[in-house]
């Protein structure tokens, strides 16, 4: 840290290729690598959490001006909403003064756009519950979207077993009898299935809090199976 003339400033590594806002705004990017962009995010922010610091920034802060993790956590689901919105910025389309006036709203959002994958855009309105205790913590979002990275990015996929039904899956195990004898491929199926049980167990967890936002995504749970 360097500080002149009443100004601090940290000299940090150079990042080649400029800002993500930058690059989301002049490329076209899939969606497997924005949500790469989000679990990197969520680990940094994790990793700050765990260090005691924090970035602020949410709702709540206009009313109680107490900073607080899960102002981060709102700020997180913003960062991502952005993410999946070529940088936009949030509610562009109104007046500082009229977000100011609005912001405690809990059904003053960003809109959640379909295009986003369905896992996503329940974190993203579980960050955004107007009750900051119904925010998840930054070690189960990243746990979440590292489950949900891993069986999504391209590359990965010559590591992975085909999708499997899962009458399909659970016939087959009620025959395969102990899992020694489960060959290679049956028991990355198995792996994969269980882990989306656990995502999906993480996830409901999330949709059943009172936010509406999350209420409006319960509907779609049922695809996470599919």
């Amino acid at each position: 840290m360097v500080i002149d003339n009443d100004r601090a400033m940290i000299v940090m590594e150079m990042v080649p290729g400029g800002g993500l806002d930058h690059y989301l705004k002049n490329n076209q990017v899939i969606v497997e690598d924005r949500c790469s962009y989000a679990f990197d995010v969520s680990l940094g922010l994790y990793y700050l959490h765990n260090k005691r610091c924090m970035h602020r920034q949410a709702p709540e802060v206009v009313t109680t001006l107490i900073y607080t993790k899960e102002c981060d956590v709102y700020s997180y689901g913003i960062l991502v909403w952005e993410i999946f919105n070529d940088a936009k910025e949030p509610f562009d389309e109104y007046s500082n003064k009229t977000v100011r006036h609005r912001l405690t709203d809990p059904k003053f959002r960003p809109p959640l756009s379909s295009d986003m994958p369905v896992e996503i855009r329940i974190i993203v309105a579980a960050c955004w519950n107007p009750v900051p205790e119904g925010r998840p913590l930054m070690k189960d979002v990243a746990w979440i979207l590292k489950k949900f990275v891993r069986h999504t990015v391209p590359g990965d996929d010559q590591n992975r077993a085909p999708p499997v039904p899962a009458r399909q899956a659970q016939a087959a195990g009620s025959t395969l009898g102990s899992p020694r004898r489960l060959d290679g491929s049956t028991r990355k199926v198995r792996s994969r299935m269980d882990s989306r049980r656990g995502r999906t167990t993480q996830l409901r967890k999330y949709a059943s809090n009172a936010s509406a936002p999350v209420r409006r995504e319960r509907r779609h749970m049922k695809t996470l199976h599919e």
